[in-house]
């Protein structure tokens, strides 16, 4: 039988006893059919996998006792931020839910000149985020932000930022030094692309522009391959 995996936060662990309640709750035991005596794996967000065996269940929620832990070994080593222009049509979805298979550990979601989406649930992408992190089988948890383009790029100072920019002809990620040592952010524009404003203040900000070839790639695409390059070239897919 299959040993299901349930996110909880740190707060719901006292010594080696863990409730939980909330939507993992009624998923356990109203749609999994978890029962007293299944064991189960508890992620708390720390890179840990907690290792239990459901002992009670109550009305509102479950208790479980932590036999053992571990290391998990999904969670990434170190973090990259997705920067993401707002897509439509719930292409937002899709970003978050590939962004946690390919272990970006934040997403942050913006609205710029072309963005035609304004309207980003965040605490709807968080759910698609757990539901991803159980599905790669992660012992971590992503941020989900939505911020206007400018403050969004504050973040890009002091980091290793590159912007993928449909118009860069020159400048390539074979180009670019990265490690695994760095704070990495991949930034990826909306169906609209950027305004030649947004590229120059995200190079006053210190991004390297660069091009993803010679093909103009649909947003969502964009988002996956520079993603998965970015995380491939500092060794985050071995």
């Amino acid at each position: 039988m299959e040993i299901r995996r349930f996110y909880i936060e740190n707060s719901d662990i006292n010594g080696n006893i863990a409730e939980v309640s909330g939507e993992e709750f009624v998923h356990a035991v109203k749609v999994l059919r978890q029962k007293v005596g299944f064991r189960i794996i508890l992620n708390a967000g720390d890179g840990f996998d907690y290792f239990a065996e459901i002992t009670e269940i109550l009305k509102n929620s479950f208790v479980a006792k932590i036999v053992g832990k571990e290391k998990n070994e999904a969670t990434p080593l170190k973090g990259v931020t997705l920067y993401q222009g707002s897509l439509k049509q719930g292409k937002n979805d899709f970003v978050v839910q590939k962004a946690v298979e390919l272990g970006a550990t934040r997403v942050v979601f913006f609205d710029s000149k072309f963005v035609t989406e304004k309207k980003v649930n965040v605490p709807r992408l968080e759910k698609i985020a757990v539901e991803a992190m159980k599905q790669c089988g992660r012992g971590d948890k992503i941020v989900i932000e939505f911020l206007p383009f400018e403050e969004a790029s504050k973040g890009f100072k002091g980091t290793k930022t590159l912007l993928f920019y449909e118009n860069e002809a020159e400048n390539h990620l074979k180009n670019i030094k990265l490690s695994g040592e760095d704070e990495i952010n991949v930034v990826v524009g909306s169906e609209g692309g950027f305004d030649e404003s947004e590229i120059k203040l995200a190079e006053k900000r210190g991004a390297y522009v660069v091009s993803l070839g010679k093909r103009i790639l649909r947003a969502d695409t964009a988002a996956v391959v520079a993603l998965a390059l970015v995380t491939d070239k500092i060794g985050g897919l071995e």
